[in-house]
């Protein structure tokens, strides 16, 4: 699944007291040509792992490039497995598939 938000460095923030067992694995900011979203344009991209043992939703948690807004972009429910990766495309066009 892809899930696109604007921003060039992002923070992940859990919706709960738990810690976050989800973390950013890799990122491309100023994507010029390494991957490419469903209308061909390549946007920044955030890959985020699941490295927990157990399914994550992550409803209600967030990524942001400014630490002065948190909760700039805000998770529908979408679930990541254990040792999953979920691709974010930082794009701007607030859709998911």
């Amino acid at each position: 699944m892809k899930f696109p938000i604007t921003a060039f460095a992002a923070i992940l923030l859990s919706a709960g007291p738990a810690p976050a067992e989800v973390v950013i694995a890799e990122f491309m900011a100023l994507n010029n040509e390494t991957l490419e979203d469903e209308d061909g344009d390549a946007s920044d991209w955030i890959e985020l792992l699941n490295t927990s043992s157990v399914t994550v939703d992550l409803a209600g948690w967030s990524l942001s490039d400014k630490a002065s807004d948190p909760r700039a972009w805000i998770f529908p429910s979408v679930s990541i497995a254990p040792g999953s990766r979920l691709l974010v495309y930082a794009s701007g066009k607030d859709r998911s598939d």
